[in-house]
């Protein structure tokens, strides 16, 4: 899945290549996307299908996602100074419109289900990052 969009450090158009497989060169990948509610309140999600759906003669591009969940003081990691995400339990559908931009996140090894945003993969994420997490 490609995603465009407009970085926030000089306003060009990137691209993000997006992967979701149960079996990617013998592991399962599944990739992690920004994107946001109907609220405009930013999410971040894990991606594990995406399709097309027909409606009539319009096709919907689709994704099954699985969200994660962040947000109290306790879900930052002060030593490492990065932002710990939670995964839920939960799978939700969103459009891919919806989709932002791909995240990269490193599992914390305490827990299954516990992420950290790595927000220093390129400029326009560390700009992002700071705009959501600045308090």
């Amino acid at each position: 899945l490609k995603i465009y969009f407009e970085t926030t450090v000089d306003w060009r158009t990137d691209m993000n290549r997006l992967r979701c497989s149960p079996m990617f060169f013998g592991s399962p990948r599944y990739d992690n996307v920004l994107t946001h509610d109907a609220n405009n309140k930013p999410i971040f999600m894990q991606l594990r299908f995406v399709f097309t759906y027909q409606v009539g003669d319009q096709v919907l591009p689709l994704a099954l996602v699985q969200p994660y969940t962040y947000g109290s003081p306790s879900q930052r990691d002060d030593d490492l100074e990065l932002i710990r995400l939670r995964l839920k339990s939960t799978l939700t559908f969103i459009p891919v419109r919806s989709i932002i931009r791909g995240v990269l996140l490193a599992p914390t090894f305490s827990n299954k289900n516990y992420f950290h945003l790595i927000d220093v993969i390129d400029p326009d994420m560390f700009i992002r990052t700071r705009m959501l997490f600045t308090k």
